[in-house]
């Protein structure tokens, strides 16, 4: 059986290099783009299991995305992280249809088994 593949969208790289060491370290697949137009100008979405999306990023924000991509690919579970929450952003987050919503920074377990929760079902 193949490693679940997890996206993470994040413009700060060494967050970026972080998750994804965390990630590979517990056994997945990861790929991670700077930007929400990256994301989707070169992912094949349909083989991810999970995305990591930080609220806050350059051009098109997490809220978008997320909103746009429960349209397009609702099965994919979305697990959103911000350094800047509040409770506005968090229930917006959860009317959009996220599997979760983490504040920066959040404890490596805590993480790892909503990621673990996402790609199991």
């Amino acid at each position: 059986m193949s490693r679940p593949l997890v996206f993470i969208i994040d413009d700060h790289e060494h967050l970026c290099s972080s998750l994804k060491w965390i990630l590979e370290g517990a056994g997945y697949r990861v790929e991670t783009y700077p930007s929400a137009e990256a994301f989707l100008s070169f992912a094949q979405r349909e083989r991810g299991q999970c995305l990591i999306l930080d609220h806050q990023l350059p051009g098109v924000t997490g809220v978008a995305l997320l909103e746009q991509l429960k349209e397009s690919l609702p099965w994919l579970p979305i697990i959103v992280m911000t350094g800047h929450g509040d409770e506005r952003i968090a229930e917006r987050v959860r009317r959009a249809g996220a599997h979760a919503f983490l504040e920066k920074p959040c404890y490596h377990e805590s993480l790892l088994e909503q990621v673990r929760t996402a790609t199991a079902a």
